[in-house]
């Protein structure tokens, strides 16, 4: 019996722990990318690994040390004080059912907020943003940003 029970954990494509590994393993990857991106910007920030030393519950993957904003697709300002990284594409489904209510927690500690969904997402109008309060980008951040004291900078990622 435990070999069937070892064969079918190793032969499910979906919900087994290679799996489940795999899919964490490129979600660091992306969390990595989005630090490295803000570095390269210049904006300061904490990691999701710092917030929990200090002892922080429920963490995004980067808390802005400063509120900064983002020139959305819509060629509107957005701030933002928190970023998560989702290595995934955002369908209304997941983030209606699972995104949204993890991040409403991070809105109600920490202010506004922004999702990147690294693989695209479904139509922003399809998306809630929780009375605005959080800004949907797929692929990459955006390439303007401005800080609290209204300068902006351009970046072109890599």
């Amino acid at each position: 019996m435990s070999l069937d029970v070892q064969e079918a954990k190793r032969s499910d494509p979906l919900y087994g722990p290679e799996h489940d590994r795999a899919r964490h393993n490129i979600g660091v990857e992306y969390e990595v990318a989005l630090e490295q991106m803000l570095k390269r910007m210049g904006i300061p920030f904490e990691t999701e690994s710092q917030l929990r030393q200090r002892g922080s519950a429920r963490t995004p993957d980067v808390l802005l040390k400063t509120p900064v904003a983002f020139k959305m697709n819509t060629g509107q300002w957005h701030f933002v004080c928190w970023i998560d990284s989702k290595a995934m594409f955002g369908d209304v489904e997941t983030h209606g059912r699972t995104v949204l209510p993890q991040c409403e927690t991070y809105i109600h500690r920490f202010g506004p907020g922004m999702i990147v969904y690294w693989f695209g997402h479904a139509p922003i109008d399809k998306l809630s943003s929780s009375n605005g309060d959080i800004s949907v980008v797929g692929w990459q951040l955006p390439e303007a940003s401005m800080t609290p004291t209204g300068e902006k900078q351009y970046f072109k990622p890599v």
